[in-house]
């Protein structure tokens, strides 16, 4: 097994994008698909869903994420808010949210919250924590939820979703409080989406709203619908195999409403938001239609709240936080400071020690960049392998990952290649 730690988020999309490695990456990611076995029918989506959302949520890191996370949202009232008032959260990732839309629904009688994701479709700020875009946008989405739940006058049981990707399709797998959804291009057909990633070109932008890491070793866009079936679900420009898969899968379970596939338009089209008006209404409202209604251009007020991150969930028993106090109540006093040391030198390929604590050193291959190994980096890659690190000298990530300017650093950690215990 190969461990790539890259420090810097631009290696991401630098490595992901070269010819090999996306060779590579679209061979394996295509066997993963092949082994998945979809639920087929209720009764295996139900015994599969808790398993599928724990992973799900582990891969993205939600649940473990306490670093605090506070952005503000938008929020409209029904001109004659009453108790238990159905609400709508709308959490775009890619287009633009039109003004008529919230002031709509709030005119329908929903109290209507909008989330911006745009600004975190990119954010790689948290990836040193762990927390990746699609993970960032699940926690401003939960955050979003628990102020919805909380507010007092709406009716916990009766909350909706508008989304424009696979983040949204997530958002209701996991939470399970979401009682329907409205969602464009939310359920892509992956093994059409890993050709498109094959054939990017350098420099052309990744869609991180689609990856969510490791997921392939345990589902897919289908184990995504077998986890929200059967809450009901419009999805907008769904595949053909997909939709087949979801109405197969949704009546199986005898429920109805339950799965539709709606226009293929998006929200700047009156269609799609006059579908997504219907839905809600039908689903959220004891009203069957929308009578009289019509969109009004008229401004519409808005309230600007702030959301705070959401910790309804403990923390993952298996990861602890541990202080430098906690370390010396326990030991009784200070531990020694290792001191890391390690010079370099103008070559392109050498071999270093370094000391991470007193008394122990790491050896490390380092590989630079330059035509004579005293380049500028990029960045620097952090490499590992089972086999030590001498096995990664021919290895073509690394082999890339110097082409495009990145330093390589190959650790033996303890227990591995140079530091194996003797036999």
């Amino acid at each position: 097994m190969r461990l790539l730690i890259l420090v810097g988020s631009v290696a991401v999309i630098a490595l992901a994008q070269s010819t090999q490695t996306m060779d590579d990456l679209h061979r394996r990611s295509l066997t993963a698909l092949d082994a998945l076995q979809h639920p087929a029918v209720a009764a295996e989506a139900i015994e599969r869903r808790s398993a599928f959302i724990a992973r799900m949520s582990a891969s993205l890191r939600v649940d473990r994420f306490a670093t605090p996370i506070t952005t503000t949202a938008a929020l409209y009232l029904p001109p004659l808010p009453h108790d238990q008032t159905p609400a709508v959260l709308i959490a775009l990732s890619h287009e633009e949210q039109p003004q008529i839309l919230p002031a709509s629904l709030a005119r329908l009688g929903f109290t209507v919250l909008v989330l911006d994701l745009r600004p975190d479709h990119l954010n790689f700020t948290r990836m040193a924590a762990g927390l990746a875009p699609s993970g960032l946008m699940q926690v401003q989405v939960r955050a979003a939820l628990a102020y919805l739940k909380t507010r007092p006058g709406i009716d916990p049981k009766r909350i909706g979703l508008i989304g424009d990707s696979l983040t949204s399709t997530i958002a209701m797998a996991l939470n399970p409080e979401v009682a329907t959804a409205a969602i464009i291009d939310g359920a892509p057909d992956l093994r059409a989406l890993i050709a498109q990633l094959h054939a990017l070109n350098p420099g052309e932008p990744v869609d991180f709203c689609n990856i969510v890491p490791g997921s392939l070793e345990y589902g897919a866009t289908e184990e995504i619908i077998a986890a929200i079936a059967p809450r009901p679900l419009l999805l907008f420009r769904i595949p053909p195999s997909i939709s087949d898969y979801a109405n197969s899968v949704y009546g199986s379970f005898h429920v109805s409403p339950g799965f539709r596939g709606g226009p293929n338009g998006n929200l700047a089209d009156a269609e799609t938001r006059w579908a997504i008006y219907t839905w809600l209404c039908q689903r959220l409202q004891t009203s069957t239609g929308l009578g009289g209604f019509h969109e009004e251009s008229d401004p519409y007020p808005s309230l600007s709240v702030r959301l705070e991150p959401s910790l309804d969930s403990p923390p993952d028993p298996r990861f602890i936080t541990i202080s430098e106090s906690s370390i010396e109540s326990h030991f009784g006093q200070a531990l020694p400071r290792g001191r890391v040391h390690y010079a370099l030198k103008i070559a392109r390929v050498q071999e270093n020690q370094i000391e991470t604590q007193l008394g122990f050193q790491l050896p490390v291959t380092i590989y630079r960049t330059g035509p004579e190994g005293g380049g500028q980096p990029r960045g620097r890659v952090i490499a590992m392998s089972d086999q030590g690190r001498q096995s990664l000298e021919s290895d073509p990530l690394l082999t890339e990952a110097l082409e495009h300017h990145w330093d390589v650093w190959a650790f033996d950690p303890r227990g591995i290649g140079q530091l194996a215990p003797k036999k």
